[in-house]
């Protein structure tokens, strides 16, 4: 249990790994076996550490809240945030898929649910207590259904990929080659619509008047790349600048030379880099 718990909490964890766990990450995919082994080890070390203090400095537990009924009131307030990764990842998985995929994960989760009620209050009253098999039985029949071509979003084809704006235009390894070719200063935003940094980034420092102006005001080019679904361009140029996830924010000038902008932004910096052109 312990050990299950632990690899949950690396799961949970592990999707967003800006903006420092990113760099590690991508430096050590592009290294050799033993230091690929060695530096996610000592992720894995960062990961347990507070479990490894406890254990050889067993005093620190008196210093920890003692159980009783206030973990079962924290485990139901926790709950929440769950509920809300869940809508916010519904709120993906339309970006993704559309709203049939959509549609097609509540009708499952409404299954499901309804399979556990049925496991506690069985439609059929029964004498004593419920048999053993009615609860993996109402699992079944709610998990049966997605077998169905109803409920299934293997068939569905990821959405377009959005269009040119008068503000930005999408990314693409021909128009970034083309721009540089012509000695066009470039800024390449790498993003997607699950990585909660890059949104915090587009809504602080990527949005604004002042951005948009300071691009104008310097002929900058602004591409964007959205990797909310696999996009094997965007995947060539985050392996070429060590990186295994977004964000990833790129300035060219116009001589082809680039600086890789930090993964957290603030306006003032972003707006400093673009005027050092």
């Amino acid at each position: 249990s312990s050990f299950m718990t632990g690899a949950l909490a690396v799961v949970v964890a592990s999707p967003c790994s800006a903006p420092f766990m990113g760099v590690a990450m991508g430096y050590a995919l592009t290294q050799n076996s033993f230091e690929t082994v060695f530096i996610f080890v000592f992720l894995g070390f960062g990961l347990a550490f507070p479990f490894l203090l406890l254990s050889y400095l067993p005093s620190l537990l008196n210093r920890l809240p003692r159980p009783g009924l206030w973990m079962v009131k924290l485990r139901k307030l926790l709950a929440y945030p769950l509920y809300l990764s869940s809508i916010w990842l519904l709120w993906v998985l339309s970006h993704q898929l559309g709203s049939k995929a959509v549609a097609s994960v509540v009708a499952g989760c409404v299954l499901l649910f309804i399979g556990a009620l049925l496991s506690r209050r069985p439609l059929v009253k029964l004498s004593g207590p419920s048999p053993r098999w009615i609860l993996p039985v109402a699992l079944v029949l709610a998990v049966v259904p997605f077998g169905s071509p109803l409920f299934s979003i293997h068939s569905l084809k990821p959405l377009s990929a959005p269009l040119n704006t008068t503000e930005w235009q999408v990314y693409s390894e021909e128009r970034l080659e083309q721009l540089l070719a012509q000695k066009q200063p470039v800024f390449v935003n790498l993003t997607a619509d699950w990585c909660i940094t890059c949104l915090a980034n587009e809504k602080n420092a990527l949005s604004s008047d002042a951005f948009y102006q300071a691009l104008d005001r310097k002929g900058v080019h602004y591409l964007k790349g959205d990797w909310t679904s696999y996009n094997p361009a965007i995947t060539r140029l985050l392996s070429a600048f060590g990186r295994s996830g977004v964000p990833l924010y790129l300035l060219f000038d116009s001589e082809g030379k680039v600086v890789v902008l930090p993964q957290l932004l603030r306006e003032s910096v972003v707006l400093e880099y673009i005027d050092s052109l």
